[in-house]
């Protein structure tokens, strides 16, 4: 797939070549997010004994076509409404692509340190160590290589669900309807759940890749 649209591959190589060292490079980094796919435990405790915390992780979002960061147009009325909200305006992603970004964000291993990720504590770790309950539904394709590295590190939430699988692979399922609205019953059903401490990650389509894709005319 990144051969084809002359993605993180030099583009000189003839595209055999192309294809067998991105082929290659994404079997390693594979590998290595396998072998981080079982829970760390750390020393992690719940301070309160009832709590739901959410993480939301949208895709494709420029912060500069935002009302929040002072775009013009009103891209947030309801978010712009709020006043108990921390909007961090100093901050940059480490990459520039989703993989490495959602995988670094999430756990300890970073630009400026050398921990390697199947060695690194994540956000998994700490919650499932501090007793929640944890969930990652997701309207991202499992498959394909954007995205077989997240979906290992999804299956380390106790409960993951992924609700687009309308495609074969993530690069297809960019070209196709998945409305990121398919994501609020299996949330609603969680939220419902008995567990006293649950952490839910949302992982969102978001923008990816025409909007008429993404958001119903409605």
């Amino acid at each position: 797939e990144n051969a084809l649209n002359d993605r993180l591959v030099r583009k000189g190589l003839p595209n055999l070549v192309k294809v067998a060292i991105t082929f290659q490079n994404q079997l390693d980094l594979f590998k290595t997010a396998k072998n981080s796919e079982a829970i760390q435990f750390v020393e992690a405790k719940a301070t309160d004994q009832k709590q739901t915390v959410v993480l939301i992780m949208g895709e494709s979002c420029n912060r500069n076509h935002m009302q929040l960061y002072g775009a013009a147009r009103k891209t947030t009325p309801l978010l712009s409404q709020r006043e108990d909200l921390i909007v961090f305006d100093n901050v940059v992603s480490s990459y520039s692509n989703t993989i490495s970004s959602v995988l670094t964000s999430l756990s300890a291993s970073a630009l400026d340190n050398n921990i390697p990720l199947s060695a690194s504590t994540d956000i998994m770790d700490v919650f499932a160590s501090a007793g929640y309950s944890t969930y990652w539904v997701s309207n991202q394709s499992p498959i394909g290589v954007w995205e077989n590295m997240v979906t290992v590190f999804a299956r380390k939430a106790a409960h993951p669900v992924f609700v687009n699988l309308s495609s074969s692979n993530s690069m297809e399922s960019t070209q196709m309807k998945s409305y990121d609205e398919l994501l609020f019953k299996p949330t609603e059903k969680m939220l419902q759940s008995d567990d006293s401490l649950q952490f839910i990650v949302i992982h969102m389509m978001g923008n990816h890749s025409a909007f008429k894709n993404r958001y119903p005319t409605d």
